[in-house]
């Protein structure tokens, strides 16, 4: 979770939470899913669109052209990570990502 800029921010925050076992409330969760009814394809949808929002917060901008009041996209591969996730090609996200 680390590797996450959404979910490392906080100094006093940790990941892991004292007696309280990560295998059982993936389970739970799991459960979850099927008393609402969502299916193991609906259920694959929320963890990539889960892992893209991730990835999105990774994604890392520097400035654009000189002159201009503009913004590039400085990972490339997280652009094309978190596109891939969210079933949007690199260009169209870097586009919505930089222009107004």
């Amino acid at each position: 979770a680390t590797q996450y800029y959404y979910l490392n921010q906080s100094k006093k925050a940790s990941t892991e939470i004292p007696n309280v076992d990560d295998a059982d409330e993936w389970k739970s969760t799991q459960m979850a899913f099927d008393v609402v009814n969502i299916d193991k394809s609906q259920r694959e949808d929320v963890m990539m669109i889960l892992a893209g929002i991730l990835h999105l917060g990774n994604i890392r901008f520097e400035k654009g052209r000189e002159g201009e009041d503009s913004s590039k996209v400085s990972n490339e591969d997280m652009l094309e990570l978190a596109g891939e996730q969210l079933g949007i090609k690199p260009d169209a996200l870097a586009q919505a990502l930089t222009k107004r």
